[in-house]
């Protein structure tokens, strides 16, 4: 078992102190999830690289508000390596507050995963802007009866433990990808499972999608799906044919999306259920790191 696994085996074994009453918990008790967030915005870029494969910069810039007493020092951003048998290739990664100002983190890898560590060994509290940004590949999928390629991404997922006062997203394309777009495009928001849908609008003067905002409870997700012509971008060889896809609805069929795929979702394609908010326990030298900062995992599910 990778040590990633065993980071997120700590996170289960933690839970017990979220059913606690909250009246129950000192500062010497509660848990790293109990704070919220002021707000969170997403950015997505997405164009084609010189093989005409999808590539995609993203930003997330999280507005976190941490209890006054010693109980965090930063947040764990978890993603996977591969969506749909092919590498992402997370890359480029950088960790800035809101005024750009670097800070420190740390990569690890293991078993499909790459974390990024923010913070040092110390606490931070009350407001806290962490802006994280890193390129991904092969985003956008080739639909295998051809009748579309697709960008279906969760910009947030139904796993986060924290409240959300607001969460907004932007999703622009270059020209290129822009002029392929089919016209056919769904917002969904709430728990795992839900068909309910959110606002997402167009920007007619330019090749951008955003979602205003919004305020999000504790384990509500936010998906988008955007259409596009078949055959606006190379796929990789290993998803090709791609029978991962074969049972995927066609956007015509967007009603009856679910929220979160079990096989589909980007954030999905590796791991199982799972949960968010807790860390492994100090008393593990080798992680001692990673104690007092919150497992993050904000478009992603583990």
């Amino acid at each position: 078992m990778g040590k990633i696994a065993r980071i997120l085996l700590g996170t289960m074994a933690s839970l017990t102190l979220l059913f606690a009453p909250f009246t129950a918990l000192t500062p010497a008790q509660a848990d790293t999830s109990d704070f919220s967030y002021d707000s969170w915005h997403v950015d997505y870029q997405l164009d084609t690289d010189e093989d005409g494969r999808s590539i995609t910069r993203v930003t997330e810039t999280l507005v976190a508000h941490f209890p006054d007493f010693d109980q965090n020092r930063g947040l764990v951003r978890g993603l996977p390596v591969d969506y749909e048998n092919a590498s992402t290739d997370p890359r480029d990664f950088s960790v800035t507050d809101l005024t750009g100002t670097p800070i420190p983190f740390e990569l690890e890898t293991g078993d499909g995963f790459i974390a990024v560590l923010t913070g040092n060994d110390d606490f931070v509290h009350g407001v806290q802007g962490y802006v994280i940004s890193y390129t991904l590949s092969d985003t956008i999928l080739a639909r295998d009866d051809g009748s579309a390629d697709e960008f279906y991404w969760d910009l947030v997922d139904s796993e986060h433990l924290q409240p959300i006062k607001q969460f907004t997203a932007s999703i622009s394309f270059s020209p290129k990808l822009a002029s392929k777009l089919n016209g056919n495009s769904r917002c969904y928001i709430g728990a795992a499972g839900s068909t309910d849908e959110c606002e997402m609008t167009r920007n007619e003067a330019g090749p951008a999608f955003s979602v205003p905002a919004i305020q999000l409870a504790p384990k509500q997700g936010v998906t988008v799906a955007i259409g596009f012509e078949p055959g606006t971008v190379v796929q990789p060889d290993s998803r090709i044919p791609n029978f991962a896809l074969d049972t995927l609805p066609s956007l015509s069929e967007a009603r009856q999306l679910q929220l979160v795929w079990p096989a589909g979702s980007p954030f999905f394609a590796t791991t199982g259920n799972g949960v968010l908010g807790a860390v492994w326990s100090w008393r593990s030298t080798r992680f001692r790191h990673l104690y007092h900062r919150c497992l993050l995992h904000p478009s992603w599910a583990l």
